[in-house]
């Protein structure tokens, strides 16, 4: 199996966004895994590109260092492979991780 378009931070795993979120002190709306899931999962009935991206928000505001962007990429490739995955090309948006003072060439 090979995915050749995945977002990294539209594709983590509740319990490492629990993860990520204790590395940055970020607060999440939710204190596990399955309370936290609604927050990332798009509903049947999304409208629009713009509420489907809203489910972007909270990982992005996750990864905002080296550490946490290094966590996220492994995890996310253990998942992958635990999940049976030979191949995938994970994309994300540097500039969106930028907030505690990251450059993009980081």
């Amino acid at each position: 199996m090979i995915d050749l378009h995945i977002h990294l931070d539209g594709s983590l795993p509740p319990g490492l966004l629990l993860e990520l979120a204790e590395l940055e002190g970020v607060a999440l709306p939710a204190a596990t895994e399955e309370e936290l899931r609604p927050f990332l999962t798009v509903p049947p009935d999304c409208r629009s590109l713009g509420e489907f991206l809203e489910r972007f928000a909270l990982p992005v505001s996750c990864m905002q260092s080296i550490r946490t962007l290094s966590r996220a990429a492994w995890g996310l490739a253990e998942e992958l492979a635990e999940q049976g995955l030979l191949y995938a090309e994970i994309r994300f948006a540097p500039q969106l991780h930028l907030e505690n003072g990251l450059t993009q060439e980081q």
